[in-house]
């Protein structure tokens, strides 16, 4: 069959959870996307897309520190992300990029706001086979 142009090599997207809108205070996020791809020897880039809107009467940031991958239960920062002003009553979208750990076959992506934090199990193992 026909290879998919699209995607380049070694790049794999992951299956997102079914609940892909989560609402923490006045900020509703959902998950766009996320693919996993080579970094180094040691790591892979996961690559998570999301956008915030903001429900709320007053402008709110989008930004790094409210996302970290949790790899055995220990929380990551971000090594490239986002930091985005949503005005009220508006939407934006960005990007987050995580290393991961090569051996790593499910993460959770935990968004928080506020006093409040959604934890979203990300598997990398991808779709069974026949």
């Amino acid at each position: 069959g026909a290879q998919p142009s699209a995607v380049s090599a070694g790049v794999v997207t992951i299956s997102l959870p079914a609940l892909r809108d989560y609402r923490l205070g006045d900020a509703v996020f959902t998950l766009l996307g996320a693919t996993l791809s080579p970094r180094n020897s040691d790591a892979n880039t996961l690559a998570v897309r999301v956008r915030m809107r903001n429900a709320g009467t007053y402008p709110a940031n989008l930004w790094d520190e409210q996302f970290r991958v949790l790899i055995d239960g220990v929380p990551q920062a971000p090594v490239a992300g986002v930091n985005e002003v949503v005005a009220a009553q508006a939407a934006e979208e960005g990007e987050l990029v995580f290393a991961v750990p090569r051996r790593a076959t499910q993460v959770t992506l935990r968004i928080s706001s506020g006093d409040e934090q959604s934890d979203i199990p990300l598997d990398f193992a991808g779709p069974p086979g026949p």
